[in-house]
């Protein structure tokens, strides 16, 4: 796999004299040989730090046009076995601290071997090496890996310091017939986003929004979904509702978060379930619930589908969702879901 980065040049004169406004984008492959590449981040040296879900992290490098290894970490991923089932997990996130130029912190989103959760850390990175013994964990989001899917993992910095995580459902989709995964039958917890995208105590299935401090622990910004000490939620959660909010981006002047959201896989509507399945992108100015497992798109709700007598119960109120999950430890009442900015389907 190839990774490349995509950039507008300064001038006419670097796109070889053409001025169209749609000839001044160029896509630049930096390196031909990659494993599954996940995310990259610019230094202000210009080189291209990135990684790969296997659990490489690389530096291209400007001056020679070369690909150096900075680190190795060991990551849960393609793995099965005593420890679970991952098809998702590994090293997929990274950003740069907004004091990069003078304290070389480096932030990866990662899914450590022996221990079931998924770790934000911060590390040092010392000319082209990264010093793993310098980690601090900084938040860990606990997992189930009896089996896949969804880790999402991106990470974004706002223009004040604030760093965006994303989590994935951590729910299995593929025994729910491409619609909402909420089977509440005993033992089936990892078929149900309910417990986690849809959980007001849970981290998962969400874009976390903290504020890293010097020290590796974090506070809590104001203005996130559940003000800090509100029973049965997670402070750190600034939009829940998320499916597997694969890759989130910044706008740091109008402070617009914005990410892409991976849709179920049904292709069309069934009266008993729900609607298709449906992608999305979405974007947020304030915190808020984007609705799944309980609704997709612009707000299309599914069916309180009872998996046991496979019969359909009534759909869900956007503006009044319900989580009953028997998995679910925090509220019920949840807030109104917010639709999808674009949705399109399957």
């Amino acid at each position: 796999m190839s990774l490349f980065i995509v950039s507008t040049p300064a001038s006419a004169a670097d796109s070889g004299g053409q001025t169209n406004a749609e000839q001044q984008v160029r896509k630049v492959v930096l390196d031909k040989e990659c494993d599954d590449p996940m995310e990259l981040a610019v230094a202000p040296d210009g080189r291209v730090i990135f990684v790969e879900r296997g659990g490489a992290v690389k530096i291209w490098k400007p001056g020679t046009k070369a690909t150096v290894v900075a680190a190795k970490l060991e990551v849960f991923r393609n793995y099965t076995g005593s420890k679970g089932v991952s098809w998702e997990d590994g090293l997929v996130g990274i950003t740069l601290d907004p004091g990069f130029a003078t304290n070389k912190w480096v932030y990866l989103y990662q899914s450590p071997m022996n221990v079931s959760e998924n770790r934000l850390s911060r590390f040092v990175l010392r000319g082209d090496h990264l010093a793993l013994e310098t980690e601090k964990v900084i938040l860990r989001v606990p997992t189930q890996r009896e089996i896949c899917c969804h880790a999402a993992g991106s990470l974004a910095f706002d223009g004040e310091g604030n760093l965006f995580v994303s989590t994935g459902d951590n729910t299995n989709p593929f025994e729910s017939e491409g619609y909402a995964p909420i089977d509440y039958r005993p033992k089936r917890y990892p078929w149900d986003a309910a417990k986690s995208a849809g959980n007001t105590a849970d981290l998962r299935g969400k874009i976390l929004r903290i504020h890293p401090e010097p020290n590796g622990s974090y506070t809590i910004p104001a203005g996130n979904l559940f003000p800090a000490g509100t029973p049965q939620t997670r402070p750190e959660i600034f939009v829940m509702g998320c499916r597997n909010p694969f890759r989130i981006s910044v706008d740091k002047q109008t402070k617009t978060l914005y990410w892409g959201e991976v849709g179920p896989d049904a292709q069309t509507a069934n009266t008993n379930r729900g609607p298709a399945g449906f992608d999305e992108i979405n974007r947020a100015r304030t915190a808020g619930n984007f609705g799944w497992p309980f609704v997709i798109a612009d707000n299309k709700p599914y069916r309180a589908y009872d998996f046991a007598s496979k019969t359909p119960g009534p759909p869900f109120d956007p503006q009044k969702p319900l989580n009953l999950s028997p998995n679910n430890t925090g509220l019920k009442e949840l807030p109104p879901a917010q639709p999808a900015w674009i949705w399109y389907p399957y």
